[in-house]
Protein backbone atom coordinates (compact mmCIF):
# COMPACT_ATOMS: atom_id res chain seq x y z
CA UNK A 1 0.00 0.00 0.00
CA UNK A 2 3.21 2.55 0.48
CA UNK A 3 3.54 2.76 -3.15
CA UNK A 4 -0.67 3.43 -3.24
CA UNK A 5 -0.44 5.90 -0.95
CA UNK A 6 2.71 7.59 -2.11
CA UNK A 7 1.63 8.46 -5.50
CA UNK A 8 -1.89 9.59 -4.57
CA UNK A 9 -0.22 11.90 -2.62
CA UNK A 10 1.78 13.02 -5.55
CA UNK A 11 -1.50 13.14 -7.88
CA UNK A 12 -3.12 15.38 -4.55
CA UNK A 13 -0.39 17.62 -4.79
CA UNK A 14 -0.15 18.16 -8.67
CA UNK A 15 -3.59 18.93 -8.24
CA UNK A 16 -4.71 20.65 -5.10
CA UNK A 17 -7.21 22.80 -6.07
CA UNK A 18 -9.75 19.85 -8.33
CA UNK A 19 -9.09 17.69 -5.10
CA UNK A 20 -10.06 20.27 -2.89
CA UNK A 21 -13.26 21.09 -4.74
CA UNK A 22 -14.29 17.38 -4.66
CA UNK A 23 -13.63 17.11 -0.96
CA UNK A 24 -16.44 20.70 -0.81
CA UNK A 25 -18.55 18.53 -3.68
CA UNK A 26 -18.42 15.84 -1.24
CA UNK A 27 -20.05 17.81 1.62
CA UNK A 28 -22.29 19.17 -1.00
CA UNK A 29 -23.53 15.63 -1.61
CA UNK A 30 -23.47 14.42 2.06
CA UNK A 31 -25.98 17.03 3.42
CA UNK A 32 -28.09 16.11 0.31
CA UNK A 33 -27.88 12.52 1.12
CA UNK A 34 -28.39 13.49 4.43
CA UNK A 35 -31.15 15.52 4.06
CA UNK A 36 -33.07 12.51 2.27
CA UNK A 37 -33.89 10.22 5.71
CA UNK A 38 -34.23 13.69 7.89
CA UNK A 39 -36.50 14.84 5.58
CA UNK A 40 -38.31 11.41 5.70
CA UNK A 41 -38.71 11.36 8.75
CA UNK A 42 -40.12 14.83 9.30
CA UNK A 43 -42.79 13.79 6.34
CA UNK A 44 -43.75 10.64 7.76
CA UNK A 45 -44.16 12.25 11.62
CA UNK A 46 -45.76 14.82 10.53
CA UNK A 47 -48.31 13.21 7.80
CA UNK A 48 -49.41 10.74 11.27
CA UNK A 49 -50.20 13.83 13.18
CA UNK A 50 -51.77 15.94 10.58
CA UNK A 51 -53.74 13.56 8.64
CA UNK A 52 -54.70 16.03 5.82
CA UNK A 53 -54.74 14.79 2.02
CA UNK A 54 -53.26 18.03 0.74
CA UNK A 55 -50.54 18.04 2.96
CA UNK A 56 -49.48 14.72 2.05
CA UNK A 57 -49.49 15.68 -1.70
CA UNK A 58 -47.15 18.65 -0.91
CA UNK A 59 -44.78 16.51 1.21
CA UNK A 60 -44.60 14.00 -1.74
CA UNK A 61 -43.87 16.78 -4.29
CA UNK A 62 -41.86 18.61 -2.22
CA UNK A 63 -40.08 15.70 -1.30
CA UNK A 64 -40.18 14.34 -5.23
CA UNK A 65 -38.51 17.78 -6.10
CA UNK A 66 -35.74 17.48 -3.52
CA UNK A 67 -34.99 13.60 -4.85
CA UNK A 68 -34.68 15.18 -7.99
CA UNK A 69 -32.11 17.59 -7.11
CA UNK A 70 -30.39 14.57 -5.05
CA UNK A 71 -30.31 12.68 -8.52
CA UNK A 72 -29.06 16.16 -10.66
CA UNK A 73 -26.36 16.51 -7.57
CA UNK A 74 -25.36 12.65 -8.36
CA UNK A 75 -24.68 13.54 -12.68
CA UNK A 76 -22.87 16.77 -12.18
CA UNK A 77 -20.68 14.54 -9.35
CA UNK A 78 -19.99 11.95 -11.63
CA UNK A 79 -18.97 14.24 -14.38
CA UNK A 80 -16.54 16.27 -11.53
CA UNK A 81 -15.02 13.23 -11.05
CA UNK A 82 -14.39 12.47 -14.87
CA UNK A 83 -12.72 16.05 -15.16
CA UNK A 84 -10.55 14.95 -12.47
CA UNK A 85 -9.88 11.64 -13.98
CA UNK A 86 -8.88 13.68 -16.99
CA UNK A 87 -5.91 15.50 -15.85
CA UNK A 88 -5.23 13.06 -14.08
CA UNK A 89 -4.87 10.33 -16.77
CA UNK A 90 -3.20 12.66 -19.17
CA UNK A 91 -0.90 13.66 -16.04
CA UNK A 92 0.57 9.66 -15.34
CA UNK A 93 0.65 9.25 -19.48
CA UNK A 94 2.82 12.32 -19.99
CA UNK A 95 4.91 11.35 -17.08
CA UNK A 96 5.43 8.02 -18.44
CA UNK A 97 6.31 8.83 -22.42
CA UNK A 98 8.38 11.98 -20.71
CA UNK A 99 10.16 9.11 -19.02
CA UNK A 100 10.09 6.73 -22.15
CA UNK A 101 11.85 9.29 -24.21
CA UNK A 102 14.90 10.75 -22.30
CA UNK A 103 15.37 6.85 -20.67
CA UNK A 104 18.32 4.55 -21.89
CA UNK A 105 17.67 2.50 -24.95
CA UNK A 106 19.04 -0.22 -24.16
CA UNK A 107 16.71 -0.43 -20.98
CA UNK A 108 13.63 -0.10 -22.83
CA UNK A 109 14.83 -2.84 -24.56
CA UNK A 110 14.70 -4.70 -21.62
CA UNK A 111 11.90 -3.88 -20.26
CA UNK A 112 9.95 -5.28 -23.46
CA UNK A 113 7.98 -3.18 -25.92
CA UNK A 114 4.89 -5.24 -25.16
CA UNK A 115 5.02 -4.50 -22.04
CA UNK A 116 5.54 -1.03 -22.18
CA UNK A 117 2.55 -0.89 -23.90
CA UNK A 118 0.45 -2.71 -21.00
CA UNK A 119 1.54 -0.85 -18.72
CA UNK A 120 1.00 2.53 -20.90
CA UNK A 121 -2.55 1.26 -20.95
CA UNK A 122 -3.89 -1.46 -18.06
CA UNK A 123 -1.77 -0.11 -15.70
CA UNK A 124 -2.09 3.59 -16.19
CA UNK A 125 -6.28 3.22 -15.96
CA UNK A 126 -5.82 1.12 -12.66
CA UNK A 127 -4.39 4.10 -11.15
CA UNK A 128 -6.13 6.72 -12.99
CA UNK A 129 -9.29 4.50 -11.35
CA UNK A 130 -7.63 4.09 -7.84
CA UNK A 131 -6.06 7.39 -7.53
CA UNK A 132 -9.60 9.58 -8.41
CA UNK A 133 -13.06 7.55 -8.67
CA UNK A 134 -11.77 4.68 -5.86
CA UNK A 135 -10.07 7.15 -3.62
CA UNK A 136 -12.68 9.37 -3.67
CA UNK A 137 -15.56 7.42 -3.62
CA UNK A 138 -14.49 5.91 -0.52
CA UNK A 139 -13.63 8.99 1.13
CA UNK A 140 -17.52 10.33 0.37
CA UNK A 141 -18.71 7.33 1.66
CA UNK A 142 -16.87 7.44 4.76
CA UNK A 143 -18.07 11.13 5.49
CA UNK A 144 -21.54 9.84 4.39
CA UNK A 145 -21.41 7.17 7.06
CA UNK A 146 -19.42 9.81 9.98
CA UNK A 147 -22.29 12.40 9.40
CA UNK A 148 -25.64 9.33 9.29
CA UNK A 149 -23.83 8.22 12.49
CA UNK A 150 -23.70 11.86 14.48
CA UNK A 151 -26.96 12.64 13.54
CA UNK A 152 -28.17 9.52 14.78
CA UNK A 153 -26.34 10.18 17.78
CA UNK A 154 -28.19 13.13 18.14
CA UNK A 155 -31.42 11.64 17.69
CA UNK A 156 -30.43 8.49 19.85
CA UNK A 157 -27.69 7.08 20.97
CA UNK A 158 -28.23 3.69 22.31
CA UNK A 159 -29.26 2.88 18.78
CA UNK A 160 -26.54 4.77 17.19
CA UNK A 161 -24.02 1.79 18.89
CA UNK A 162 -25.74 -0.72 18.50
CA UNK A 163 -26.01 0.23 14.60
CA UNK A 164 -21.90 1.07 14.53
CA UNK A 165 -21.89 -2.30 15.65
CA UNK A 166 -24.00 -3.91 12.82
CA UNK A 167 -21.88 -2.02 10.61
CA UNK A 168 -18.56 -3.30 11.73
CA UNK A 169 -20.14 -7.12 11.74
CA UNK A 170 -21.28 -6.11 7.80
CA UNK A 171 -18.16 -4.60 6.93
CA UNK A 172 -15.87 -7.96 8.30
CA UNK A 173 -19.25 -10.40 6.63
CA UNK A 174 -17.99 -9.01 3.70
CA UNK A 175 -14.53 -9.25 3.89
CA UNK A 176 -14.45 -13.08 4.83
CA UNK A 177 -17.01 -13.91 2.17
CA UNK A 178 -15.30 -12.11 -0.41
CA UNK A 179 -12.16 -13.95 -0.36
CA UNK A 180 -14.06 -17.25 -0.46
CA UNK A 181 -16.21 -15.76 -3.42
CA UNK A 182 -12.41 -14.98 -4.98
CA UNK A 183 -10.87 -18.81 -4.72
CA UNK A 184 -13.69 -20.51 -6.06
CA UNK A 185 -14.24 -17.74 -9.20
CA UNK A 186 -10.90 -18.40 -9.57
CA UNK A 187 -11.08 -21.83 -9.63
CA UNK A 188 -13.69 -22.09 -12.03
CA UNK A 189 -11.97 -19.56 -14.83
CA UNK A 190 -9.12 -22.18 -14.31
CA UNK A 191 -11.32 -24.96 -15.21
CA UNK A 192 -12.27 -23.25 -18.21
CA UNK A 193 -9.18 -21.83 -19.74
CA UNK A 194 -7.97 -25.78 -19.58
CA UNK A 195 -11.65 -26.55 -21.21
CA UNK A 196 -11.07 -23.82 -24.13
CA UNK A 197 -6.85 -25.62 -24.68
CA UNK A 198 -9.12 -28.99 -25.17
CA UNK A 199 -11.70 -27.10 -27.72
CA UNK A 200 -8.25 -25.46 -28.91
CA UNK A 201 -5.87 -27.90 -29.75
CA UNK A 202 -9.20 -29.67 -31.62
CA UNK A 203 -9.61 -27.21 -34.03
CA UNK A 204 -5.92 -26.81 -34.45
CA UNK A 205 -5.84 -30.64 -35.39
CA UNK A 206 -8.60 -30.72 -37.57
CA UNK A 207 -6.27 -32.14 -40.21
CA UNK A 208 -4.58 -34.44 -38.39
CA UNK A 209 -7.91 -36.23 -37.05
CA UNK A 210 -8.95 -36.66 -40.41
CA UNK A 211 -6.14 -38.22 -41.77
CA UNK A 212 -6.31 -40.71 -38.05
CA UNK A 213 -8.09 -42.50 -36.05
CA UNK A 214 -8.34 -39.58 -33.26
CA UNK A 215 -11.56 -38.78 -33.04
CA UNK A 216 -12.58 -41.27 -29.76
CA UNK A 217 -8.97 -39.80 -28.25
CA UNK A 218 -10.62 -36.11 -28.76
CA UNK A 219 -14.17 -36.72 -27.97
CA UNK A 220 -12.82 -38.75 -24.40
CA UNK A 221 -10.56 -35.30 -23.91
CA UNK A 222 -13.84 -33.16 -24.65
CA UNK A 223 -15.83 -35.02 -22.08
CA UNK A 224 -13.66 -34.89 -19.04
CA UNK A 225 -12.71 -31.37 -20.16
CA UNK A 226 -16.38 -30.39 -19.65
CA UNK A 227 -17.41 -32.31 -16.64
CA UNK A 228 -14.31 -31.21 -15.01
CA UNK A 229 -15.36 -27.75 -15.06
CA UNK A 230 -18.77 -28.53 -14.45
CA UNK A 231 -17.99 -30.44 -11.13
CA UNK A 232 -15.93 -27.34 -10.22
CA UNK A 233 -18.95 -24.69 -11.23
CA UNK A 234 -21.02 -26.71 -8.83
CA UNK A 235 -18.65 -26.99 -6.00
CA UNK A 236 -17.71 -23.03 -6.78
CA UNK A 237 -21.78 -22.33 -6.67
CA UNK A 238 -22.60 -23.86 -3.82
CA UNK A 239 -20.06 -21.18 -1.77
CA UNK A 240 -20.95 -18.22 -4.50
CA UNK A 241 -24.79 -18.54 -4.01
CA UNK A 242 -23.97 -19.00 0.08
CA UNK A 243 -21.88 -16.45 0.78
CA UNK A 244 -23.52 -13.60 -1.29
CA UNK A 245 -26.74 -14.70 0.46
CA UNK A 246 -25.17 -14.26 4.02
CA UNK A 247 -24.39 -10.82 2.73
CA UNK A 248 -28.27 -10.21 1.86
CA UNK A 249 -29.65 -11.99 4.62
CA UNK A 250 -27.46 -10.27 6.92
CA UNK A 251 -29.21 -7.14 5.51
CA UNK A 252 -32.44 -8.26 5.87
CA UNK A 253 -31.39 -9.66 9.10
CA UNK A 254 -30.52 -6.49 10.66
CA UNK A 255 -33.28 -4.33 9.26
CA UNK A 256 -35.59 -6.73 10.85
CA UNK A 257 -33.89 -6.70 14.51
CA UNK A 258 -33.86 -2.43 14.26
CA UNK A 259 -37.60 -2.62 12.45
CA UNK A 260 -38.71 -5.16 16.00
CA UNK A 261 -36.56 -2.76 18.28
CA UNK A 262 -38.20 0.56 17.78
CA UNK A 263 -41.36 -1.11 17.09
CA UNK A 264 -41.50 -2.90 20.31
CA UNK A 265 -40.25 -0.17 22.50
CA UNK A 266 -42.85 2.08 23.28
CA UNK A 267 -39.52 4.82 23.44
CA UNK A 268 -38.63 4.24 20.02
CA UNK A 269 -42.19 3.29 18.43
CA UNK A 270 -42.49 6.99 16.50
CA UNK A 271 -43.51 5.88 12.53
CA UNK A 272 -41.15 8.73 11.64
CA UNK A 273 -38.07 7.35 13.26
CA UNK A 274 -38.82 3.73 12.48
CA UNK A 275 -38.43 5.14 8.64
CA UNK A 276 -35.57 6.43 9.54
CA UNK A 277 -33.69 4.19 11.04
CA UNK A 278 -34.85 1.46 8.72
CA UNK A 279 -33.76 3.64 5.89
CA UNK A 280 -30.59 4.85 7.28
CA UNK A 281 -29.67 1.11 8.46
CA UNK A 282 -29.95 -0.31 5.06
CA UNK A 283 -28.03 3.32 3.45
CA UNK A 284 -24.87 2.19 6.28
CA UNK A 285 -24.87 -1.62 5.32
CA UNK A 286 -24.67 -0.61 1.85
CA UNK A 287 -22.29 1.84 1.38
CA UNK A 288 -19.80 0.24 4.14
CA UNK A 289 -20.21 -2.88 1.74
CA UNK A 290 -19.13 -0.39 -1.24
CA UNK A 291 -16.39 0.50 0.81
CA UNK A 292 -15.05 -2.97 1.48
CA UNK A 293 -15.62 -3.41 -2.06
CA UNK A 294 -13.49 -0.21 -3.38
CA UNK A 295 -10.82 -1.10 -0.45
CA UNK A 296 -10.49 -4.74 -2.28
CA UNK A 297 -10.43 -3.61 -5.39
CA UNK A 298 -7.25 -1.12 -4.83
CA UNK A 299 -5.23 -3.54 -2.93
CA UNK A 300 -6.24 -6.25 -5.99
CA UNK A 301 -4.58 -3.82 -8.40
CA UNK A 302 -1.49 -2.37 -6.39
CA UNK A 303 0.86 -3.82 -8.39
CA UNK A 304 0.10 -1.40 -10.94
CA UNK A 305 2.02 0.65 -9.32
CA UNK A 306 4.96 -1.31 -9.23
CA UNK A 307 4.91 -2.04 -13.11
CA UNK A 308 4.95 2.22 -13.92
CA UNK A 309 7.66 2.39 -10.72
CA UNK A 310 9.79 -0.32 -13.61
CA UNK A 311 8.90 2.92 -16.12
CA UNK A 312 9.66 5.78 -13.93
CA UNK A 313 12.90 4.17 -12.69
CA UNK A 314 14.31 3.68 -16.01
CA UNK A 315 18.31 5.39 -16.22
CA UNK A 316 17.85 8.51 -17.85
CA UNK A 317 20.29 9.59 -21.00
CA UNK A 318 22.20 12.67 -19.06
CA UNK A 319 24.09 13.89 -21.63
CA UNK A 320 23.64 18.11 -21.81
CA UNK A 321 26.27 19.56 -23.98
CA UNK A 322 24.95 21.21 -26.83
CA UNK A 323 26.61 20.77 -30.77
CA UNK A 324 24.68 23.37 -33.32
CA UNK A 325 26.03 21.03 -36.02
CA UNK A 326 28.10 17.56 -36.58
CA UNK A 327 31.55 18.28 -38.50
CA UNK A 328 33.44 14.78 -37.28
CA UNK A 329 32.21 11.72 -36.54
CA UNK A 330 34.79 8.99 -34.57
CA UNK A 331 34.58 5.31 -33.53
CA UNK A 332 37.43 4.82 -31.14
CA UNK A 333 37.82 1.19 -30.72
CA UNK A 334 33.92 0.52 -29.90
CA UNK A 335 32.46 -3.14 -29.06
CA UNK A 336 29.05 -3.33 -28.02
CA UNK A 337 27.18 -6.64 -26.92
CA UNK A 338 23.41 -6.30 -25.64
CA UNK A 339 22.67 -7.34 -22.08
CA UNK A 340 22.57 -10.94 -21.11
CA UNK A 341 24.17 -11.86 -24.46
CA UNK A 342 27.80 -12.87 -24.81
CA UNK A 343 28.06 -12.43 -28.80
CA UNK A 344 30.00 -9.32 -29.74
CA UNK A 345 27.75 -7.96 -32.37
CA UNK A 346 30.31 -5.21 -32.89
CA UNK A 347 34.44 -5.49 -32.04
CA UNK A 348 36.77 -2.92 -32.13
CA UNK A 349 35.40 -0.54 -34.75
CA UNK A 350 37.88 2.57 -35.50
CA UNK A 351 35.86 5.08 -37.91
CA UNK A 352 35.69 8.50 -38.45
CA UNK A 353 33.71 10.35 -40.52
CA UNK A 354 33.54 14.10 -41.43
CA UNK A 355 31.05 16.73 -43.27
CA UNK A 356 30.92 15.52 -47.14
CA UNK A 357 31.52 12.01 -46.25
CA UNK A 358 29.40 9.58 -48.12
CA UNK A 359 28.60 6.17 -46.95
CA UNK A 360 27.89 2.85 -47.54
CA UNK A 361 27.18 0.36 -45.03
CA UNK A 362 26.71 -3.44 -46.63
CA UNK A 363 26.15 -6.95 -44.88
CA UNK A 364 24.14 -9.64 -44.33
CA UNK A 365 21.06 -9.99 -42.21
CA UNK A 366 22.11 -9.70 -38.26
CA UNK A 367 25.72 -8.82 -39.13
CA UNK A 368 25.60 -5.25 -36.92
CA UNK A 369 24.26 -2.54 -39.41
CA UNK A 370 21.13 -1.74 -37.25
CA UNK A 371 23.27 -1.68 -34.14
CA UNK A 372 26.17 0.19 -35.83
CA UNK A 373 23.55 2.68 -36.51
CA UNK A 374 21.92 2.96 -32.95
CA UNK A 375 25.36 3.36 -31.41
CA UNK A 376 25.66 6.30 -34.30
CA UNK A 377 22.62 8.07 -33.03
CA UNK A 378 23.23 7.61 -29.46
CA UNK A 379 20.05 5.47 -28.73
CA UNK A 380 22.52 2.13 -27.53
CA UNK A 381 26.02 3.21 -25.64
CA UNK A 382 29.32 1.19 -26.60
CA UNK A 383 30.15 -2.06 -24.29
CA UNK A 384 33.84 -0.72 -24.60
CA UNK A 385 35.05 2.44 -26.47
CA UNK A 386 33.77 5.99 -26.96
CA UNK A 387 32.24 7.72 -29.97
CA UNK A 388 32.78 11.23 -30.41
CA UNK A 389 30.73 14.03 -32.23
CA UNK A 390 32.87 16.85 -32.54
CA UNK A 391 35.70 15.91 -30.36
CA UNK A 392 32.78 15.37 -27.43
CA UNK A 393 31.56 11.92 -25.84
CA UNK A 394 28.33 11.15 -27.55
CA UNK A 395 27.21 10.48 -24.08
CA UNK A 396 27.76 13.65 -22.86
CA UNK A 397 25.52 15.13 -25.85
CA UNK A 398 21.70 16.32 -24.97
CA UNK A 399 19.46 13.38 -26.77
CA UNK A 400 17.21 16.59 -28.45
CA UNK A 401 20.75 17.56 -29.67
CA UNK A 402 21.24 14.82 -31.61
CA UNK A 403 17.64 14.45 -32.85
CA UNK A 404 17.80 17.66 -34.01
CA UNK A 405 21.19 16.99 -35.81
CA UNK A 406 20.72 13.27 -37.59
CA UNK A 407 17.97 12.85 -39.75
CA UNK A 408 17.36 9.00 -40.06
CA UNK A 409 14.98 7.27 -42.68
CA UNK A 410 14.18 3.27 -41.88
CA UNK A 411 11.97 1.22 -44.53
CA UNK A 412 9.98 -0.21 -41.76
CA UNK A 413 9.48 2.69 -39.99
CA UNK A 414 5.92 3.90 -38.58
CA UNK A 415 4.35 6.55 -39.69
CA UNK A 416 1.93 8.44 -38.00
CA UNK A 417 -1.73 8.01 -38.28
CA UNK A 418 -3.85 11.65 -40.05
CA UNK A 419 -3.42 13.69 -42.79
CA UNK A 420 -0.67 13.91 -44.85
CA UNK A 421 -0.38 17.05 -43.74
CA UNK A 422 -0.50 16.52 -40.06
CA UNK A 423 2.41 13.34 -40.83
CA UNK A 424 4.25 16.04 -42.46
CA UNK A 425 3.65 18.55 -40.26
CA UNK A 426 4.62 16.62 -37.32
CA UNK A 427 8.17 15.77 -38.75
CA UNK A 428 9.38 18.98 -39.76
CA UNK A 429 8.14 20.91 -36.75
CA UNK A 430 7.91 24.00 -38.76
CA UNK A 431 4.84 23.63 -41.17
CA UNK A 432 4.90 22.53 -44.49
CA UNK A 433 2.22 24.47 -46.69
CA UNK A 434 -0.52 22.74 -48.93
CA UNK A 435 1.17 23.41 -51.85
CA UNK A 436 4.53 22.15 -50.76
CA UNK A 437 2.98 19.45 -50.16
CA UNK A 438 1.09 18.78 -53.06
CA UNK A 439 4.59 19.41 -55.39
CA UNK A 440 5.99 16.95 -53.53
CA UNK A 441 3.01 14.63 -54.07
CA UNK A 442 3.09 15.39 -58.03
CA UNK A 443 6.99 14.61 -57.79
CA UNK A 444 6.46 11.61 -56.48
CA UNK A 445 3.82 10.16 -58.45
CA UNK A 446 1.70 9.59 -54.97
CA UNK A 447 -1.85 8.92 -55.78
CA UNK A 448 -3.69 7.82 -52.42
CA UNK A 449 -7.43 6.99 -52.28
CA UNK A 450 -7.60 8.79 -48.83
CA UNK A 451 -5.44 11.93 -47.19
CA UNK A 452 -5.99 10.10 -44.04
CA UNK A 453 -3.14 7.78 -43.26
CA UNK A 454 -4.71 4.34 -41.20
CA UNK A 455 -3.55 1.59 -39.12
CA UNK A 456 0.32 3.60 -38.69
CA UNK A 457 0.42 2.92 -42.81
CA UNK A 458 0.31 -0.72 -42.85
CA UNK A 459 -3.02 -0.29 -45.37
CA UNK A 460 -0.88 1.43 -47.65
CA UNK A 461 0.94 -0.11 -50.40
CA UNK A 462 4.77 -0.89 -50.05
CA UNK A 463 5.24 1.69 -53.02
CA UNK A 464 2.99 4.12 -51.42
CA UNK A 465 4.79 3.97 -47.59
CA UNK A 466 8.14 4.22 -49.50
CA UNK A 467 7.32 7.71 -51.18
CA UNK A 468 6.20 9.09 -47.73
CA UNK A 469 9.10 8.56 -46.60
CA UNK A 470 11.15 10.61 -49.40
CA UNK A 471 8.73 12.91 -48.73
CA UNK A 472 10.12 12.88 -45.36
CA UNK A 473 13.47 12.74 -46.75
CA UNK A 474 13.26 15.57 -49.14
CA UNK A 475 11.61 18.09 -46.42
CA UNK A 476 14.51 17.10 -43.52
CA UNK A 477 17.69 16.43 -45.52
CA UNK A 478 18.88 19.81 -45.99
CA UNK A 479 18.44 20.37 -42.46
CA UNK A 480 20.36 17.68 -40.85
CA UNK A 481 24.45 17.34 -40.05
CA UNK A 482 23.86 13.39 -40.52
CA UNK A 483 21.44 11.90 -42.90
CA UNK A 484 20.81 7.79 -42.84
CA UNK A 485 18.53 6.19 -45.23
CA UNK A 486 18.38 2.31 -44.32
CA UNK A 487 17.80 0.38 -47.48
CA UNK A 488 14.57 2.70 -48.65
CA UNK A 489 15.43 1.16 -52.16
CA UNK A 490 13.86 -2.80 -50.78
CA UNK A 491 10.89 -3.74 -52.84
CA UNK A 492 10.48 -0.80 -54.61
CA UNK A 493 9.21 -0.96 -58.61
CA UNK A 494 11.84 -0.36 -61.17
CA UNK A 495 9.78 3.00 -61.87
CA UNK A 496 9.92 4.26 -58.08
CA UNK A 497 13.48 3.06 -57.35
CA UNK A 498 14.61 4.89 -60.24
CA UNK A 499 12.77 7.84 -58.65
CA UNK A 500 14.36 7.44 -55.46
CA UNK A 501 17.89 7.17 -56.71
CA UNK A 502 17.67 10.40 -58.39
CA UNK A 503 16.35 12.00 -55.55
CA UNK A 504 19.24 10.43 -54.01
CA UNK A 505 21.70 11.73 -55.96
CA UNK A 506 20.49 15.33 -55.78
CA UNK A 507 20.72 14.88 -52.11
CA UNK A 508 24.73 13.57 -52.11
CA UNK A 509 25.33 16.36 -54.36
CA UNK A 510 23.40 19.42 -52.54
CA UNK A 511 24.28 18.33 -48.91
CA UNK A 512 28.52 18.51 -49.34
CA UNK A 513 28.09 20.13 -45.09
CA UNK A 514 26.30 16.68 -44.56
CA UNK A 515 27.53 13.03 -43.25
CA UNK A 516 25.55 10.64 -45.62
CA UNK A 517 25.15 6.63 -44.76
CA UNK A 518 23.20 4.50 -46.74
CA UNK A 519 22.20 1.31 -46.29
CA UNK A 520 22.08 -1.39 -48.73
CA UNK A 521 22.07 -4.73 -49.60
CA UNK A 522 22.34 -3.64 -53.29
CA UNK A 523 25.32 -4.73 -54.96
CA UNK A 524 25.29 -1.85 -57.93
CA UNK A 525 26.92 1.26 -56.66
CA UNK A 526 24.08 4.20 -58.00
CA UNK A 527 26.56 6.83 -56.45
CA UNK A 528 30.16 7.30 -55.78
CA UNK A 529 30.96 6.63 -51.97
CA UNK A 530 34.04 7.88 -50.51
CA UNK A 531 33.76 5.64 -47.63
CA UNK A 532 32.44 2.15 -47.30
CA UNK A 533 31.68 -0.20 -43.94
CA UNK A 534 31.05 -4.08 -44.10
CA UNK A 535 29.20 -6.26 -41.36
Amino acid sequence: MRNYFSYLGKIVGEFKILYLKSFLFILVITVIQVFIPLSMRWIITNISEKKSISFFIICILGYSLFLLISNISDVAWYKYLDYIGGHVLEFIRTELFLKIKKSNYESILTIGKERIKNILYTDVLKIFSMVTFSTIQIISNITLIMVLFVISFFINYKISFILIIMTIIGFLISMFTRESIKNASRKVNEKMKIDNEYTNEFVDSIELIKTNNLMQYYLNKGKTGVWDFISTSIKADNKLVFFKNINTDYHTLVSLFMAAFLSTNSTYNNSGDIVFYLFITNLILNLSSKIENLIYSISRELPSFENIDDILNLPLNNGTDLIESVNTVRFDNVSFKYQNSDKIIIRNADYTFTSGDIVKVQGGNGGGKSTFLKLLMGLLSPTSGNIFINNIDIKSISQDCLINEILYIDQDELIINGSISNYLNALTDKGVSLEKINDLKNLLNLNLKSENIQNNGKSLSGGQRKKLLMMKLLLLSGRKSIVIIDELEAGLDVETKSLLINIEKEIFENNKNSIIFKISHEKANNYTYNKVINF
